[in-house]
């Protein structure tokens, strides 16, 4: 499933935020925690539908990691509409429309609604299907999560379709698997 999801880039326009996985620290919140931290894109249609989802885990929330994942995953001359925060600024100089948005007043949800319906979707999927994860393991269940999103329109060939990506995808040996 990652295999195949390497194969294209989002475009047009695109919300980006952070989430974090894993059980909760107690007295950290947001930024602050230990939870793995994780980079999540959408593209939207003409519509402001979402189209594609893409996430990737990072070790730190920095202007090299957001440039990282910009560059593998979003196709330049792409809007790029992110929060405040400062980190995202690099999207510019990169051939980016970059619109970020601090909107006082606001709650999160209302400035980039699709990716946290998307961080929202996923976290209800990780609990209530797997009651939580190892962060060891969770890079694949998020490509797992963002392969049934991004082919949610081809439900009955979805079978089909991972049949093929299996027989085309390069072997996985076991260390790889269990590292």
């Amino acid at each position: 499933m990652a295999h195949r999801g390497h194969e294209y880039t989002l475009q047009g326009s695109v919300e980006i935020d952070e989430a974090y996985f894993g059980s909760p620290d107690v007295g950290q919140r947001g930024r602050g925690t230990q939870r793995a931290k994780t980079l999540v894109a959408v593209s939207l249609t003409a519509e402001r539908k979402p189209k594609y989802v893409k996430m990737k885990i990072i070790k730190h929330l920095d202007a090299r990691c957001i440039k990282s994942f910009a560059k593998s995953n979003i196709c330049k001359g792409s809007t790029v509409y992110t929060d405040g925060l400062h980190a995202h600024s690099c999207l510019s100089k990169m051939g980016y429309v970059h619109i970020p948005t601090v909107a006082p007043g606001k709650t999160a949800d209302d400035v980039l609604h699709w990716v946290h319906i998307i961080i929202s979707n996923t976290k209800a999927f990780i609990t209530g299907t797997f009651h939580g994860l190892d962060e060891k393991h969770l890079q694949q269940y998020l490509d797992e999560f963002c392969y049934r999103f991004n082919r949610r329109q081809y439900e009955q060939e979805l079978f089909d379709h991972l049949l093929l990506a299996c027989a085309e995808a390069p072997p996985l040996t076991y260390a790889e698997l269990t590292r």
